[in-house]
């Protein structure tokens, strides 16, 4: 017969075997609510080219379609200069995602570890521009002039100079640059007057709007080379790569549900960009 006392010790066992059960499961809880937490967000940075505004539009959606396509939360970022936005991308590699110049491409791929995804279909060149109605009929008629280009560092600035440079045009020397913000503010100091010529793109000009435009007139082109491209940095795993450049060839079907246009895209390799690695040094 059990005595009251080996009943309250069987009652004590059984309220801690209670016990630890209740806190085995809640340890496994716990543990699987950690286990569903959401990964991190992606960050996606995008080369200053443009004034902010117009960098968010264009941008945004797509960082809502890599989104869609991935699951996952991704932060739209860019900086206020080239030269920060470069830092940021080649030495503090804080970029998951990416959309650069050629020139920043060649330099992340080889020494910090970013892929090529997808550029689009057009080679990259500057188109030098000036009034219709100036006396500027060449690039020779540039000596002593001042000519606006786009931020240094800028891939356009580069491929002007070089081209002004076989033509005999040195800044300090018989021409002056101008280095400003962004391709408007290039073609802003034409039209009114500030500067001689501005080093832009044929979709700058595109872009501007009538009748400013008819003001306006090329007199020179550069040498080409491989547009700006999406990149994506190797710790990327390859799943979500793949996921990110079906996203981007997908783009001539669904862009149009994004509010922007997008088509052309096409996947790229990096010996793609050997010619840029090869461009002559300013």
């Amino acid at each position: 017969m059990p005595t009251l006392n080996s009943s309250k010790n069987a009652r004590q066992i059984k309220f801690a075997a209670i016990i630890a059960i209740f806190w085995l499961v809640a340890g496994f809880s716990a543990h699987a609510q950690e286990s569903a937490e959401p990964p991190r967000p992606f960050v996606f940075g995008v080369f200053p080219y443009l004034p902010p505004h117009e960098l968010e539009s264009r941008f945004a959606p797509i960082a809502a379609d890599f989104k869609r396509a991935l699951g996952r939360e991704i932060q739209f970022v860019s900086k206020t200069s080239y030269e920060v936005f470069a830092k940021t991308l080649l030495d503090e590699q804080a970029y998951d995602i990416a959309f650069v110049q050629p020139f920043d491409y060649v330099r992340a791929a080889d020494r910090s570890g970013y892929l090529p995804l997808a550029a689009g279909p057009e080679k990259l060149y500057a188109l030098l521009v000036t009034m219709a109605g100036s006396s500027i009929q060449s690039v020779a008629d540039l000596k002593g002039k001042h000519i606006a280009l786009p931020p240094r560092d800028a891939a356009i600035s580069r491929l002007m100079r070089v081209h002004l440079k076989k033509h005999g045009l040195v800044a300090g020397k018989n021409v002056e640059f101008v280095y400003l913000r962004s391709h408007t503010s290039c073609l802003q100091h034409v039209l009114n007057g500030l500067v001689d010529a501005c080093g832009t793109t044929p979709s700058a000009m595109y872009h501007l709007k009538n009748p400013a435009s008819e003001r306006l007139r090329g007199i020179a082109e550069t040498d080409v080379i491989p547009p700006a491209l999406f990149v994506v940095h190797s710790r990327v795993a390859e799943a979500e790569r793949k996921q990110l450049l079906n996203a981007i060839l997908a783009w001539p079907k669904t862009s149009e549900g994004l509010g922007i246009q997008l088509s052309g895209f096409v996947p790229i390799a990096d010996a793609d960009y050997d010619v840029v690695r090869k461009f002559p040094s300013d």
